[in-house]
């Protein structure tokens, strides 16, 4: 099954696997047809075990378990903490996870104390951190 979303002029080509698992994205190319691609192969038990990106860089994904919802732990560019913080191999950088009570992801906070912002459950745009 494919599917297409134009935004600004560019277009993405999203396939799917018949369990509606995307196995593949193309960019502006159209379905199979171009070098800018991106693919993924999941295990038997629904999970994303392997990532190529359009850069050509192979990603094997690591988990916390097995089953659906287990939690990732590396994918070859950074090591997780799941729901404290990502690490990058390449450049030991850092950064921690801010969730609200629910457990929802409301921004993050790099090493230099660096904080996003984002819209709260009403929409409005707060400082997280210092």
């Amino acid at each position: 099954m494919a599917r297409s979303i134009t935004t600004n002029g560019t277009t993405l080509y999203l396939t799917a696997d018949v369990e509606d698992r995307y196995t593949r994205f193309d960019f502006n190319t159209g379905p199979g047809a171009g070098s800018a691609y991106s693919t993924a192969s999941y295990n038997g038990a629904g999970l994303r075990v392997f990532h190529h990106d359009v850069w050509g860089n192979n990603h094997s994904l690591q988990y916390n378990g097995r089953a659906p919802g287990a939690s990732l732990l590396s994918d070859n560019t950074n090591v997780y903490t799941p729901g404290i913080s990502q690490r990058n191999l390449a450049t030991g950088q850092s950064r921690f996870f801010i969730t609200d009570g629910q457990g929802s992801l409301r921004g993050t906070n790099d090493s230099r104390q660096t904080s996003t912002k984002q819209p709260s459950s009403r929409g409005r745009l707060f400082c997280l951190g210092r």
